[in-house]
């Protein structure tokens, strides 16, 4: 104990002995109530220090480690310079201290005077960098979180902007930097998300974004609250998502899954990074589409089935197939499955190869003349092109041996062999005819 008050004797003298002339007669004072003033003969705290005005660079308080070397030994786990320890409030009946505070700063120093004095810079609290050696991880600024209360924070900015990487922040949280702005890691391998959530003013999620749980590696955006999702580039809107999955291009207001909405020439561009270039559609298990271009190395659209067969195809030259048989490929300007085809000088051609055909038998005399007596020529206007008179026949009203099953249309063809046969059963009277008169002569 005598060791203890010697040591404090000795450094009140040093105190005394180094301090400036303009605080003679008040350095060090104590008062009737136990309270210690230095540079002040009304202490109002246990422990206060005034400094008079002064042009010098001093410090109020320096307390410095400069010189000091803590010898460590085995064991020694912590080695740290203790300003201020926890201290405990207690009370004989029910107290609560409204904000009970271990260590207290006022605030930034404040300019005043006729000078007028100015402050370039003003700290409440700087944490100055320091160069360290022999060293693997040193912080300016380490703070834990304390336990055991209802809610635990480590830090908490009650108001202003916080600028990381800058010393003028713009907005709440303002970082500045030339690599990697932020990083947030998970503290664990366990599964769970990985969010940054929002919150409206009631304090309720209405939004996250990150990674899910499970143990996947999915990104997700959630928007938890009753609204859409935008994605905005240059102030205008490019892609919405609404509250029914729906998804806009070019529009707020998707009326389908995929609503794409352009004032441009094309309003969707699909583009294959091979000679192939295709879009699937499907409405069920066994019913897959395809429309594509590509194909052969030309300039080709076409039409596959779930069976990858072409049903329909149109070729560089402007050529198209119906329903192709044998593969891609059209070589005339229209070309169908059934072999009929209209010719590059504009002729329609029927399929008429024995391959086509079954049940062949030869046409009677009879049903030929009897269906030629019953064919009604009419003359008429189609209702989509009254500007044009045509010659023909009601489809309705021709016999059955020339009529189409559901007695829409006719085929050219079939009138053609009706008119065939009746034309060569003429000639062959006719031929019998000359031939009697040949013989009278």
């Amino acid at each position: 104990m005598r060791h203890a008050m010697t040591g404090v004797v000795v450094g009140l003298l040093l105190l005394i002995a180094m301090a400036p002339a303009s605080w003679a007669g008040n350095f060090f004072d104590v008062s009737d109530n136990g309270n210690v003033g230095i540079g002040t003969a009304s202490a109002g705290a246990l422990l206060d220090v005034a400094r008079p005005n002064t042009t010098s660079n001093s410090e109020l308080i320096d307390i410095r480690a400069n010189g000091f070397t803590q010898t460590i030994s085995s064991g020694l786990t912590n080695a740290r310079f203790n300003l201020f320890n926890q201290y405990t409030v207690s009370a004989a009946t029910a107290q609560t201290v409204t904000n009970g505070t271990t260590l207290y700063i006022a605030g930034p120093p404040t300019a005043t005077g006729a000078g007028p004095a100015s402050i370039t810079t003003g700290s409440a609290l700087r944490v100055a960098g320091g160069m360290v050696a022999n060293t693997t991880d040193a912080y300016g600024l380490y703070v834990d979180a304390p336990s055991g209360a209802t809610n635990n924070y480590a830090a908490a900015f009650a108001s202003g902007n916080v600028g990381i990487g800058t010393t003028s922040p713009a907005a709440k949280l303002h970082v500045s930097s030339l690599g990697a702005a932020a990083v947030i890691q998970k503290s664990s391998s366990a599964t769970g998300n990985l969010w940054v959530t929002y919150r409206n003013a009631n304090g309720s999620d209405i939004a996250y974004l990150g990674y899910t749980g499970s143990g996947s590696d999915n990104f997700a955006i959630n928007n938890i609250a009753n609204g859409a999702m935008q994605f905005t580039t240059n102030n205008i809107t490019a892609m919405t998502i609404d509250t029914s999955g729906n998804v806009g291009i070019g529009t707020a207001s998707p009326q389908n899954a995929l609503h794409v909405r352009s004032s441009g020439v094309r309003q969707l561009m699909l583009e294959g990074s091979s000679s192939w270039t295709q879009m699937g559609m499907k409405w069920s298990t066994n019913n897959d589409w395809t429309i594509g271009v590509g194909a052969a190395g030309a300039n080709n659209f076409f039409i596959l089935d779930q069976n990858a067969s072409y049903r329909f195809a149109i070729d560089s030259s402007g050529n198209f197939c119906l329903a192709c048989s044998g593969g891609y490929g059209a070589s005339n300007p229209i070309d169908t499955k059934t072999g009929a085809y209209l010719s590059s000088g504009g002729s329609w051609t029927n399929a008429s190869s024995r391959a086509y055909k079954q049940d062949i038998a030869g046409l009677t005399t009879e049903s030929a003349v009897e269906t030629l007596q019953h064919l009604r020529p009419v003359t008429f206007r189609y209702k989509r092109s009254p500007e044009e008179r045509h010659v023909g026949f009601i489809a309705e009203e021709v016999p059955d041996l020339v009529a189409s099953h559901d007695r829409k249309g006719l085929s050219p063809m079939d009138i053609v062999a009706v008119l065939t046969k009746v034309v060569q059963e003429q000639q062959k009277e006719i031929n019998e005819l000359k031939a009697q008169m040949n013989a009278k002569q």
